[in-house]
């Protein structure tokens, strides 16, 4: 938790996603719950408050009124909801610019990287619900499958790291895309547009 707080994650979560005024608890520490949950070796929702019962949550969430018993499925469902509403990549960006602040990273070198994730049922039918960003979920499809399971659909995952090898930019996509996406092509340029529209503050000097 002490990284979450050195890059202010869940300060750049509370400035990027609106809270419903009527929710106990916010996203970001929904966000903050879900991470806890991984960090102890799980990661599905399902019965997220009763494997982290046992651990002084308090404690670790420096807040002596914090209740683990808020944070049903539903409510943790609710805030993957409102992450994608508000818009992933902008998330990812602004998450981005606060680790390399931190941790002062070289930003001279990237390079890209993609992977296929296989998954298990029909996925027949395609989610229609737009992200803020206009974006609309990934397609899960059968594709090229780097797992070697060409009978199992798939989604597609890419990322963008530093030469330090520290993630700074992720994106979901169909199961049947064979590249990054645009922001992999043209030898980076978008993703220095993107950024300077944005994010004038984050300079990724590896791609001036």
């Amino acid at each position: 938790m002490d990284v979450l707080r050195r890059i202010k994650l869940l300060d750049v979560i509370d400035a990027i996603v609106h809270d419903d005024p009527r929710s106990k608890v916010s996203t970001s520490d929904c966000v903050a719950v879900m991470l806890s949950a991984i960090f102890v070796g799980d990661h599905d929702l399902y019965g997220v408050r009763e494997r982290l019962e046992r651990y002084d949550m308090p404690t670790i969430m420096r807040d002596p009124g914090f209740s683990i018993q808020e944070f049903p499925e539903e409510r943790l469902d609710k805030a993957m909801d409102d992450l994608w509403a508000a818009g992933p990549e902008k998330l990812m960006f602004a998450i981005a610019t606060q680790v390399i602040t931190a941790f002062r990273l070289d930003t001279r070198y990237f390079h890209f990287d993609t992977t296929s994730l296989a998954c298990y049922g029909d996925y027949e039918i395609e989610d229609k619900v737009l992200s803020g960003e206009g974006e609309r979920p990934p397609w899960v499809t059968y594709g090229h499958s780097k797992d070697h399971r060409p009978d199992l659909k798939q989604f597609m995952f890419g990322m963008m790291l530093t030469g330090d090898g520290i993630p700074v930019l992720g994106e979901v996509l169909d199961g049947n895309r064979r590249r990054f996406g645009r922001e992999a092509t043209r030898d980076g340029r978008d993703v220095r547009h993107h950024s300077h529209a944005q994010y004038r503050s984050w300079k990724l000097t590896g791609l001036d």
